[in-house]
Order: C-alpha cells, then sequence, then structure tokens
C-alpha cells in the first residue's frame, strides 16, 4: 500500500484532506509503519498542488460574478437606478409605452397620479386605482396595497386602450365600488 499512496503522491494527483485520512487510516491499521506515514507526509508538502484541492474554483468564481451581477440589477430596479454595464458605460432604462411613466414621488403640485394613470416603478408596472384622490403613496412600498395601485403586466399595458392616465381619469372604473367618485 505504501508504494500506491507514494505513486499518487508523486504525480500530484490528490488532495491533501483524503491522502491524510487514508495515511491516517493505513497507519492504525498497521499496514503503514511510523516512518513509512512521516515519509508520505513529507511527500505530500514537496507535491502539493493547489489546483487540486479546489479544482472548480474558476467555475464558482464566475457563478459569483454572475450571481453579483444579477443582485446589482436588482438592487437598482429597486431604487429605480439605471443599471450601467460594465462593457459600454451607457445607463440602460427601459422603453416604456405611450402614456406610462416611471414613478417618482409627489412633488405636491402635480395631479399625474389620478385613478387609471399606469406608472413604472421597481420593474413592475402599476396602475393607480384610488377614485377620486390623488395618489401620493408609492407603488409596493410595505402597507400599500390594492386599495392603492394594482400589478398590471406589460401586455395589459401595452393592449390597453392607449388612453393617458388623464384621460381614464375622466372615465374611471369602478374597481371599489364607490361610483360617485367622491373623496373619502
Amino acid at each position: 500500500m505504501f508504494d500506491v499512496i507514494k505513486s499518487v503522491i508523486e504525480r500530484g494527483l490528490f488532495r491533501v484532506n483524503d491522502i491524510s485520512s487514508k495515511i491516517d487510516t493505513l497507519w492504525a491499521e498497521s499496514k503503514l509503519t511510523d516512518d513509512q506515514r512521516e515519509e508520505l507526509y513529507s511527500l505530500i508538502v514537496s507535491h502539493l498542488n493547489p489546483a487540486n484541492e479546489y479544482p472548480d474554483l474558476e467555475v464558482r468564481l464566475a457563478r459569483l460574478e454572475a450571481r453579483i451581477s444579477q443582485i446589482e440589477a436588482r438592487v437598482a430596479a429597486i431604487e429605480d437606478k439605471p443599471v450601467v454595464d460594465d462593457d459600454d458605460d451607457e445607463p440602460s432604462t427601459p422603453t416604456l409605452p405611450d402614456g406610462v411613466e416611471v414613478w417618482e414621488p409627489w412633488d405636491g403640485i402635480s395631479k399625474k397620479y389620478q385613478f387609471g394613470a399606469i406608472v413604472f416603478h421597481g420593474g413592475v408596472y402599476y396602475k393607480d386605482v384610488l377614485v377620486g384622490q390623488q395618489n401620493v403613496w408609492e407603488p409596493g412600498s410595505p402597507g400599500i396595497d390594492e386599495r392603492y395601485w394594482v400589478i398590471v403586466s406589460e401586455d395589459e399595458v401595452i393592449g390597453s386602450s392607449g388612453q393617458t392616465g388623464e384621460e381614464q381619469s375622466a372615465t374611471p372604473e369602478s374597481s371599489t365600488g364607490d361610483e360617485t367618485g367622491s373623496e373619502v
């Protein structure tokens, strides 16, 4: 057994934990002498190949880099910041259908978030369903549910009648049961 283990070590085809465990097992079973065990351990040190310890390190690093890129894109979408691709320094922003704007916090003056307005926020399209009031709430934020904004698919946005938020607010669809449109 000594010659077989020595041959494996000299070729450098081993992982330190695996070969050490085998050497110790053979030594505990009295199939190796103390001198043979020491000689094998000294050969391990002289023939150690770090690439054998983690042969898939480059593959794992590539996967981590890809995962980091995905996470950065998700964070950028959540923060509504354009993603900058390392290759071409140009920010990528989505092309939005007519009548759809990227959501921005209410400025206290505008009336752009009325019933039926469609906005793009955090990578998702939202439709304002708050009847009779200016919707000042951030879509998708905690506590803001389907009473304020509902998620709509891109197909629904593109397939809509082409009305802007102002045109739709003139003809509200009653989804809340309040057909008068009066403020609550």
